[in-house]
């Protein structure tokens, strides 16, 4: 990790002044969390006499700064010379980088970013199977080593903590990945002794370091998955304080039982949820987001820790096969 002489994130210096076109993304995301999500604002220190002793002679009018001030990591984007807006560091949930067999994120921290949170979705390169590291336009050499970094949870995360990162990183292990080392793209139920394997291979993740098991319940291999299978295997991360993080069944017309299936996997599985990038598709279905929220408010109020993230942004992708 890089550090500056507080001891907190930055960079090679004490600062870095971003490149116009990152400034431009970045306000309008920060304007977009400022209007529906106030909270990001929070752990910012906004005080002005903080803030320009921070600040650099060679800062200049339309810059953007990442840095620190007394100690917390802080995003401004100056205008005519003064801070125009001020926000903690950004969390990217969920992230899609090379999840510790390659990238080093650094340009991640570049755009304001200083924590990611990688396997999302019920993908991640561990256990190892067949299609969990793609060959590319690797080398056979690199290929291999991939692979054998990402054998075992155990292995991939000692490969992770020996490997320098331009951000914190913190990893789910995908239960898509745990149902193919053992059924492969079947749809099979699986067997009692299938069933034990997934859970002591979640088991070794959550002893490993991992945040808790990801499920991606409209991609193959996840989507086979049962709503008991889930809660079977959910069980197991309970003494470890894992949690359940879902792309759910559906973002349409189905949303709302979808959620509903979530929280009912934390409930009975014993653990928290995080229902990733949480949205409601379809002009038909305009105004279902209250319903969804005060279902998530009334598990909150029952016990079951219910979260949800959003991202900035009216579009969406999946792969197609």
């Amino acid at each position: 990790m890089i550090q500056n002489r507080n001891g907190c994130l930055a960079t090679m210096r004490e600062y870095i002044v971003l490149k116009p076109f990152l400034r431009q993304a970045l306000q309008c995301f920060i304007g977009l969390f400022f209007r529906f999500n106030h909270f990001i604002f929070s752990r910012a220190n906004l005080r002005i006499a903080a803030l320009q002793q921070f600040l650099a002679a060679d800062v200049t009018v339309n810059d953007t700064v990442l840095g620190t001030v007394d100690r917390i990591p802080v995003v401004v984007l100056m205008s005519d010379g003064a801070p125009t807006y001020t926000a903690s560091d950004f969390d990217n949930v969920p992230n899609r980088s090379n999840w510790g067999t390659g990238s080093n994120s650094y340009n991640y921290l570049e755009q304001g970013v200083t924590t990611q949170v990688a396997g999302q979705c019920g993908s991640s390169p561990a256990p190892y199977a067949e299609s969990t590291i793609s060959r590319g336009d690797l080398s056979e050499e690199e290929y291999q080593r991939r692979v054998e970094i990402s054998r075992t949870p155990a292995s991939f995360m000692k490969a992770a903590e020996e490997q320098t990162f331009g951000t914190n990183m913190a990893f789910f292990i995908g239960q898509g990945a745990l149902r193919e080392k053992v059924l492969g793209y079947s749809d099979a139920v699986p067997t009692a002794e299938q069933m034990k394997t997934m859970q002591e291979d979640l088991i070794e993740a959550m002893e490993a370091g991992f945040l808790g098991v990801s499920s991606g319940l409209v991609y193959a291999p996840s989507v086979y998955a049962s709503t008991e299978e889930l809660i079977e295997l959910s069980k197991v991360m309970e003494p470890y304080g894992g949690i359940y993080a879902s792309h759910i069944r559906g973002e349409g017309n189905n949303v709302l039982p979808a959620v509903q299936e979530a929280i009912r996997i934390g409930e009975e599985g014993g653990v928290p949820v995080f229902i990733s990038h949480l949205k409601v598709m379809g002009k038909q279905n305009e105004g279902v987001s209250k319903v969804l929220l005060q279902e998530i408010d009334d598990a909150n109020e029952r016990g079951v820790i219910t979260h949800a993230d959003q991202y900035p942004y009216t579009a969406g992708a999946a792969p197609l096969s």
